[in-house]
Formats: structure tokens, sequence, C-alpha cells
């Protein structure tokens, strides 16, 4: 955005050295930078996240849940310049150096009163830590499924041998009965194991995917965050 006295963000960029060969790519300059600050942030959704295999749903562990839910779950405040709509803006200056993409957006700062840049700082903070405190929440559902399968394996053990030693009492006619029995079991345990996995590799991919936002706020935090950080 243009401020005051004919200031533009082009003069970051283009030198004109010579009359009229500058006014396109200028152009473009600008309605990079102004438009990333019109912009919403991407949706962050995962791609090509397996399905969760059928059986108890109490036994499945959430994937994909929206960022918006997990911030709004926090209590994380509403801003007019977010995190997300800097790292857009950031991901359109990826051809330009450090020290130009900070001039930038300082430049954009100064010239729009509407948002500072250590908001967005701030911003990215408190999203850092919701993402980080919903990492933590993940590892504590996959704990409490993974005990639950323990449980049940252990009851489903437990039930199979007192079974099989009544049916050891029966006659040779009930043989047919004690095998199906053994395969009931053998069925159900297998299906719990299964579950239990599934609850692992989806546990693994929700760390990675919360760690790839998390590792992202990471590098524009220490990028344009002014004052030392002491968080995990």
């Amino acid at each position: 955005m243009p401020s005051e006295g004919g200031f533009s963000l082009r003069r970051l960029f283009i030198a004109d050295d010579t009359p009229g060969a500058a006014s396109a790519p200028a152009a473009g300059i600008d309605a990079l930078l102004n438009g990333s600050l019109s912009a919403g942030a991407a949706s962050s959704q995962p791609s090509g996240s397996a399905a969760p295999i059928s059986g108890d749903k109490d036994l499945i562990l959430t994937e994909g849940v929206e960022f918006s839910a997990i911030y709004a779950e926090a209590g994380v405040p509403s801003v007019a310049f977010t995190i997300e709509k800097l790292a857009k803006l950031i991901e359109g200056l990826n051809q330009l150096d450090t020290a130009t993409k900070k001039a930038a957006v300082a430049a954009m700062d100064a010239a729009d009163d509407s948002w500072d840049i250590a908001s967005v700082v701030a911003d990215g903070k408190t999203k850092r830590a919701a993402l980080a405190a919903y990492q933590g929440s993940i590892a504590s559902d996959e704990s409490a499924i993974s005990a639950e399968i323990t449980r049940r394996l252990d009851a489903n053990q437990s039930d199979k041998a007192t079974r099989l030693a009544d049916i050891d009492q029966q006659i040779a006619a009930l043989q047919t009965r004690r095998e199906e029995t053994i395969s009931e079991a053998a069925h159900a345990a297998a299906s719990l194991r299964a579950q239990g996995t599934a609850a692992a590799e989806a546990g693994e991919r929700e760390r990675n995917r919360i760690g790839n936002a998390i590792r992202g706020f990471d590098g524009l935090i220490a990028l344009f965050d002014a004052t030392p950080s002491s968080s995990t």
C-alpha cells in the first residue's frame, strides 16, 4: 500500500535507471505485496490421509482437525493480520533475500496502521502454543486408546481361557464349538491389534502434520521476533 508523499514499495526492489523500464515489474511487485495483505491464509488439509479401519469408534484417533478449530478451542484471539497471512506474503517473496523480505514487510507495516509486525509475531506464538498443546493431547489420546486396547486384549485372553476350560470338559461332540471359539477370539485379538496399529499411525501422522506447522511458525517467529524466545 503506498503511503502519503508518493512512497511505493516498488522502490525497495526496482531502480528506475531508464524511463518506463521498471513500470511493469514494479506494478507486479506492488500487486504481490498488497495482494498478500488482503489474502486469507490458505487452509491446511492433510493430503492422502489413510482412512481409519472400521471398528469401535472409541478406539479411533481423530485426524485432520482444522487448525481454526484448534485455535478456537484454545481461545486464540483474532487479529487483523495473522501469522498465516505473513506466511503467504513471505512465500510470495521467496525469490528475495532475507534482508529484502524484512525490508518489504517493515515498509508494509509502516504504510498501514491497521497492523504491526509485533502483533503478527504474537499471533504466531499464541497459535504455536495452541498447536503444541494439541500435539500433547494427541499423545494423551493415543495412550488412552493403547491402554483400552491392552485392557480388552487381556479381557479377551481371559475370556478365551475360561471358555476353553469349559469346552475341554465337554464331550467330543463339542470339539467343533471349541475350534469356533478359538477362531472368534483370534479374530477379535487381530482386530484390536489392527486398531492399535491404526491409532499409532494416526498419531504419527498428526504429530508430523502439527510439527510441520510449528516448524513453519518457528521460522517466521525467529525471522521477525525482536525479543529472545524460550519456546520449545
